[in-house]
């Protein structure tokens, strides 16, 4: 599935923070500054239930939240309601934690009648689940590693625990900002994808679930053309080319020595999904952590779906160094969707994607009844 692109290995280790001087840039590539701009003018998702708190009915009604809040007592994120309104509520969670430290342990699950409220403490940062779906613990741990790795994937290990060191009240918040609680909304409401009225596939939650992205199913020549096409990308500092569509991995490219986990591409996958705006530009140019590659370090993404090849929901996800050069990466964009394109490869992974997508029809039924 994944093919060699390059014998050479880049250092993940230098950190990215801006693009290199002298870097052409197109007036349509959206750069790091850019786009955190018009994220912070949009309204996440989440805004409808920005009202809500623990006296409030609607509150109490949502089937499973998830939480996060620092060793301090600061709330991180709350997927449901005003993180300030839910105060008492992350005090509570500390304070079991503090309790369960003092007897030389650690909270993993409690259950409460119908409810299970499963605990992950990874540092200075806690992830708490509360549900009362038919989902198993180990289920819910899981998801909450996702959680935190996708808030690695933000600031990076590194970062979460340099600002913790410093300022061990510090309020992430400031950190993350809104578009930052708007990717971890999105994650939440992607491994929800089983749920009937979820806008996502079931298949987005079962890869969640198994920590495998779902590929999506072409004929064996039009893959082979788009593995040709992907292989041909030339750049300097390039490190992986990933190419997405309607929730699915259509295919990507990797050097030789370096793997590309599961878990980082279902990440990528969610970073994309939750900003539409990367959809309303030629390219967008940003840092992103792949925290299961290199938990400590930035690299630079381009970020760019093929609308003037006839490619609307086909999106392409160029990864390099920070000494990655923003021209040379949209010139081999541009070069990959005209290969696509004329080999027709391009209009069969449009007629892919409106296919619906394979499932084992009894055993995805029984799946659903369970975790409902």
């Amino acid at each position: 599935f994944d093919m060699a692109l390059d014998d050479k290995e880049a250092d993940p280790s230098q950190p990215a923070v801006q693009e290199s001087e002298g870097q052409a840039q197109s007036d349509d590539i959206k750069t790091p500054k850019q786009l955190t701009v018009q994220r912070e003018r949009g309204t996440p998702w989440m805004e409808k239930y920005r009202d809500e708190d623990s006296d409030n009915p609607r509150w109490r009604e949502h089937k499973k939240h998830f939480f996060m809040v620092s060793s301090a007592g600061k709330p991180i994120f709350s997927r449901y309601g005003d993180e300030e309104k839910l105060n008492p509520i992350f005090s509570v969670m500390c304070s079991l934690v503090l309790f369960m430290s003092e007897q030389d342990d650690v909270p993993r699950a409690i259950f409460a009648g119908d409810h299970k409220i499963v605990f992950l403490l990874r540092g200075n940062v806690y992830l708490v689940a509360a549900s009362r779906t038919n989902e198993p613990v180990a289920h819910l741990s899981r998801q909450l590693q996702f959680m935190y790795t996708q808030l690695v994937s933000i600031l990076t290990r590194k970062g979460l625990e340099g600002v913790f060191k410093r300022r061990h009240g510090f309020d992430l918040r400031n950190l993350l900002g809104s578009s930052g609680e708007q990717v971890l909304g999105q994650l939440a409401l992607a491994l929800d994808g089983h749920k009937e009225a979820s806008p996502f596939p079931l298949s987005t939650s079962l890869s969640f679930v198994f920590g495998a992205a779902a590929a999506l199913r072409l004929p064996v020549p039009v893959r082979h053309e788009v593995n040709r096409a992907l292989l041909g990308l030339k750049a300097q500092h390039l490190l992986f080319g990933v190419l997405l569509g309607a929730g699915h991995v259509i295919q990507f490219v990797r050097p030789r020595k370096t793997l590309l986990w599961a878990e980082d591409l279902l990440l990528l996958q969610n970073l994309v999904a939750s900003n539409a705006s990367f959809q309303d530009t030629e390219g967008s140019w940003v840092p992103v952590c792949l925290p299961l590659y290199s938990p400590d370090a930035n690299v630079m993404a381009y970020v760019s779906f093929l609308h003037k090849h006839g490619g609307p929901r086909v999106c392409l996800v160029l990864i390099a160094t920070p000494d990655g050069d923003l021209a040379e990466l949209s010139a081999a964009k541009e070069r990959l969707a005209e290969s696509l394109q004329r080999s027709g490869a391009l209009q069969a992974i449009n007629h892919a994607m409106s296919r619906p997508s394979f499932y084992i029809g009894a055993r995805i039924y029984a799946m659903q009844q369970m975790i409902s």
